[in-house]
């Protein structure tokens, strides 16, 4: 106890960050305030953090807009696409056709033949 009471004691106080200074005319008088800005290394690596944060944030929204664009056109390729067993179907209808087409002209071309060999 008798060694706390010998110490003085030390009042610390905070620096500001800005500090006015009265700018004064040639006569002597205040004309107004400037300002004087202390920047320190926290305030410089704070401004660093926000601007990165800015970009990424925008990078982020472009890439989200372009994961929207190819969940739409993966959407419009489901909607469009055929499947194997329906391919397979509009094929096996297309080919009864053919097959009825070319069963109609060889008639027609016998039929043909016929006439010419009378």
């Amino acid at each position: 106890m008798a060694l706390a009471k010998s110490m003085p004691v030390v009042k610390i106080l905070p620096k500001p960050y800005a500090k006015l200074k009265r700018t004064t005319t040639h006569g002597g008088q205040s004309v107004g305030a400037r300002m004087e800005l202390h920047i320190n290394g926290i305030m410089v690596f704070n401004a660093l953090v926000s601007i990165a944060v800015f970009f990424i944030g925008l990078w982020f929204k472009r890439l989200d807009g372009e994961f929207k664009q190819l969940h739409d056109e993966v959407d419009q390729v489901k909607r469009d696409y055929l499947s194997k067993e329906v391919s397979n179907i509009v094929n096996k209808n297309v080919m009864e056709k053919l097959d009825a087409i070319t069963k109609q002209l060889n008639s027609i071309t016998e039929k043909l033949d016929r006439k010419a060999d009378k």
